[in-house]
């Protein structure tokens, strides 16, 4: 027999009802019952079942009186209903087990057809289509490698373009088995890995993962490095990190992220342990990352273009307030170093004052082209200092959002450290401006009015009051829009001053107003 033969036969005999299960007279008794269907005068209605009654000879309601005679008729009738109550009840259940069998034999046409349609479709795919086909599948699943195991076991076809494929390789995390690391560093052949250390919680444990992963990292693409909160950071950790690493070399990293927490850091480690990074050999690495430390200078990143900056302090005093003056001269130092940086943005969470501090680092950085700046409860003075000694002559779009939680002379210090020297900002084009509400004190002032080269304002919700009396001079005599962006607060004496103003000296605005929905 061939082999389409015998899987016709199979496939034949696995949709064949079990005749078994059904009574000899149970497919009569569904025939006859279909019949008077049929017959009924509303074809195929159940309303048909008057005249089933009709046919069984059911008895007309009779008093109960005492009547041998009538009592005969009514045992005869009740012997005839028996039977009826019996074929019934056999078509019952014949019904019963023909929809089972009815739902199975659905349910395989349902997957049959999903399957056929599937590989008709999958077959008709080239396979540089059907490998995009795949990673698209891989990245639906957030890139998890369980996916990635499945796709390369569903046929030969699969597998072998699964093994081609090193993006579908490329995401090793630090919790996986040592084994499948390895077997992930055989099947990635390209440099498009994505390393991730994520709640290392042993030295000991981390450093099999370590040299395993520094050996390769050739391939490397992308690296994360999180210390999670409820994951004590020792002192041995980052010393393992920096031992292991020492002078690595990393020629296609192009993505670096550490968050450098160390909110429960227990002995803190040396600042060569901290700076781990710092002796790696980058040359491509385009975006760095850092949440809650400053990075020393990477003397090897001559292609960064992108840094972010997230520094959280605590509201409560304590010892790394001291230390604020001594962080933003680092933190000049370390964007000084960086000469082909386009972008920087920074979050910065209570930034407290300083005293003591006699010199500060300075530095121009003309390659920055865009700044994202948001400041929360942070005072102005320290942000003064740095926008002081930070010179971005080239800047040409700049988001700035100044938060105060309680004290609003808080966002006026911002926008004025930020904003005031308007000669650091010459080439400024465009701005968009997000400041929370103010509440009882003064409203806020424009600081920015005298921006000769500003082209583009955007106002971004929550609109807070601003001073509807404006200084004498130039007001932003190069603007051309003005948008209130999702300004559900807008304080409409305030825009029409403005507006007025703008008009009066011969600007030709547009005027727009936006809303966006927020995921």
């Amino acid at each position: 027999m061939s082999d389409d033969s015998q899987s016709r036969e199979n496939q034949t005999s696995a949709h064949e009802c079990n005749y078994k299960h059904l009574h000899p007279a149970a497919l009569d008794a569904l025939a006859d019952i279909v019949d008077r269907l049929r017959r009924g005068n509303a074809s195929g209605c159940f309303a048909a079942q008057d005249d089933w009654i009709e046919a069984l000879n059911f008895p007309a309601p009779v008093p109960l009186l005492h009547d041998p005679a009538q009592a005969a008729d009514d045992n005869k009738a009740a012997d005839r209903f028996s039977a009826a109550l019996d074929t019934l009840h056999l078509a019952d259940i014949a019904l019963s087990a023909i929809q089972e069998h009815i739902r199975l034999q659905k349910e395989t046409c349902e997957r049959r057809l999903i399957s056929l349609r599937a590989r008709g479709g999958f077959s008709s795919l080239p396979d540089d289509v059907l490998s995009i086909v795949l990673e698209h599948a891989y990245e639906g699943e957030n890139g998890i490698v369980s996916v990635s195991m499945k796709l390369s076991h569903v046929c030969h076809r699969f597998r072998q373009l699964a093994l081609r494929i090193p993006t579908l390789w490329s995401r090793i995390w630090y919790r996986m088995d040592i084994n499948l690391v390895s077997l992930l560093w055989d099947r990635i052949k390209k440099p498009v890995a994505k390393i991730t250390f994520y709640a290392v919680s042993s030295a000991g444990d981390v450093v099999p993962f370590i040299r395993c992963t520094a050996a390769r990292s050739k391939l490397w693409s992308e690296v994360y490095h999180v210390f999670t909160p409820d994951v004590t950071l020792t002192k041995d950790i980052l010393d393992v990190m920096a031992r292991e690493t020492h002078e690595l070399h990393a020629p296609f990293l192009s993505f670096l992220y550490i968050d450098g927490s160390r909110s429960t850091l227990q002995l803190p480690p040396s600042e060569n342990s901290l700076h781990y990074y710092s002796t790696w050999s980058m040359p491509r690495l385009a975006k760095f990352l850092v949440e809650n430390f400053i990075p020393t200078p990477l003397t090897s990143a001559t292609s960064l273009k992108e840094f972010q900056l997230s520094l959280k302090y605590k509201q409560v005093e304590d010892s790394s307030a001291t230390r604020s003056g001594e962080i933003l001269s680092s933190l000049i130092l370390f964007l000084e170093s960086c000469h082909a940086l386009k972008i920087i943005k920074m979050a910065i969470w209570s930034l407290p004052e300083f005293t003591g501090l006699s010199t500060i680092n300075s530095a121009d950085l003309p390659s920055v082209e865009a700044l994202e700046l948001c400041f929360s409860d942070c005072r102005g003075s320290p942000l003064e200092i740095f926008f002081r000694n930070a010179r971005f002559p080239n800047v040409s779009t700049m988001e700035l959002c100044v938060y105060a939680t309680a004290n609003d002379t808080l966002v006026q210090e911002g926008l004025d450290a930020v904003l005031r020297d308007t000669h650091n900002l010459d080439r400024l084009d465009n701005l968009t401006l997000t400041t929370s509400r103010t509440e009882q004190n003064a409203p806020l002032q424009f600081p920015f009015l005298s921006l000769s080269r500003l082209k583009h304002l955007t106002f971004s919700s929550p609109m807070a009051r601003y001073d509807d009396v404006f200084p004498e001079g130039p007001c932003l005599p190069a603007l051309k829009t003005l948008t209130f962006e999702n300004c559900d607060d807008l304080d409409k004496d305030s825009a029409e001053m403005l507006l007025d103003r703008l008009k009066a000296q011969g600007n030709s605005l547009d005027v727009r107003e936006i809303w966006k929905q927020y995921r």
